[in-house]
């Protein structure tokens, strides 16, 4: 239960520092609500408190699996400008057999 919180907690607080992509955001709805939320004129602190509950509900709906998905997706995104890999070592990247292997080999390439 605790390896599932840190991937949720690792998630979650991409998504909620607010630097996230759209792409990373697979419902239609709530891209394009959100995507809205970033060219509102409202007031910042109204303007993010509704990103919030946006973003709440979105996160609140994730499965497991996706949240695995997710957490793959963000750390081979935020991997430094200087590393470079193609679309078919990014695919075996996420296609390891564990969790663990996947985090080794991020963090071979975070060096």
């Amino acid at each position: 239960m605790l390896l599932n919180t840190n991937y949720s907690r690792f998630v979650t607080e991409y998504f909620i520092d607010g630097h996230y992509a759209l792409d990373c955001i697979d419902s239609h709805t709530y891209r394009k609500a959100l995507s809205e939320r970033r060219k509102d004129d409202k007031a910042p602190a109204s303007r993010r408190l509704e990103e919030l509950r946006l973003l709440r509900n979105f996160l609140g709906g994730l499965t497991n699996p996706r949240i695995y998905e997710l957490y793959e997706k963000i750390q081979i995104e935020t991997l430094p400008s200087g590393t470079t890999l193609s679309k078919k070592k990014r695919k075996k990247l996420i296609e390891q057999a564990s969790m663990g292997e996947f985090e080794k080999k991020i963090a071979k390439y975070r060096r």
